[in-house]
């Protein structure tokens, strides 16, 4: 079996398309996953992994006050776990033979350190997108979230203890556009310098260039992973591909954007070639 092949990349960047890719290629990428292609058996290790921060995927700032003693604990858990049937159940289905495998979960930037440890001979896809692209993309979703609860909470009654579980907000911060940027940085930062650490093991793939040439990026990719893919496989998923969202804001929304973004924000992006002003 080869891989891991590990997606990394900011929420919104494009990792779901570059992780249905893949399982076009023949990468099994998990038989449970949500809606963002997001393996729920690697999302609860995660999670459970900021948990112990007191962290979350949008404020995962205090993983930096974990010390060597802290790191040894959680991943002698994590050995557990991917070592139960509780992980071969949720994961693999309790089936085995894949020739290729790996998985996608936007906080694996930020918790790159513990599952290269367990698998020191995975490969790295690190997807970015542009900063304004990401956060409109994430106060568009929020506000998506704000209108189902409250449709949800007109057919709550009075109180009941079991409320308590009901949650309101995904995120209230990435309502701002410019906390969106911010955390894009954080987690840019992060795959940047895996990206520059880890050579050949780690692809880079811009969601523009993915768009704007699929046949190109669509063959890097391939190639990344080990598979042999026909060029009317390469067409056929070039064909899906809507150039629409390369830029989902005017020139007036970027303009205004880079006014109010940090000095972090903008350096970042020009580093990548999202900002040349």
């Amino acid at each position: 079996m080869i891989g891991p092949f590990i997606v990394i990349g900011m929420h919104r960047s494009g990792t779901s398309l570059v992780t249905d890719l893949l399982e076009s290629f023949g990468v099994f990428m998990g038989v449970n996953k949500d809606s963002n292609a997001e393996a729920l058996a690697f999302q609860e290790l995660n999670r459970w992994v900021l948990s112990q921060v007191n962290g979350s995927w949008d404020f995962p700032e205090a993983l930096k006050f974990l010390q060597g003693r802290h790191k040894a604990l959680i991943l002698e858990f994590l050995k557990r776990a991917l070592a139960s049937e509780w992980f071969a159940e949720l994961f693999f289905g309790g089936r085995s033979g894949f020739e290729r495998w790996g998985w996608k979960d936007p906080r694996n930037t930020l918790l790159l350190e513990f599952w290269l440890s367990l698998f020191p001979d995975a490969k790295v896809i690190s997807v970015c997108r542009h900063p304004l692209s990401v956060a409109l993309s994430l106060r568009n979703r929020q506000r998506r979230l704000l209108k189902e609860v409250s449709r949800r909470l007109k057919s709550l009654e009075g109180f009941s203890p079991e409320y308590l579980g009901f949650k309101f907000f995904d995120s209230p911060r990435v309502e701002s556009v410019v906390e969106g940027a911010k955390l894009w940085a954080l987690y840019e930062e992060e795959a940047l310098g895996w990206r520059e650490r880890l050579g050949d093991r780690c692809l880079f793939v811009k969601y523009e260039s993915l768009l704007l040439q699929p046949e190109r990026e669509l063959h890097r990719l391939a190639s990344f992973v080990g598979a042999r893919v026909t060029e009317e496989t390469i067409a056929t998923l070039s064909e899906k591909f809507n150039t629409d969202r390369v830029k989902p804001f005017t020139e007036s929304d970027e303009e205004r954007f880079w006014a109010e973004a940090p000095e972090r924000v903008i350096s970042l992006a020009s580093r990548l070639g999202y900002y040349n002003g």
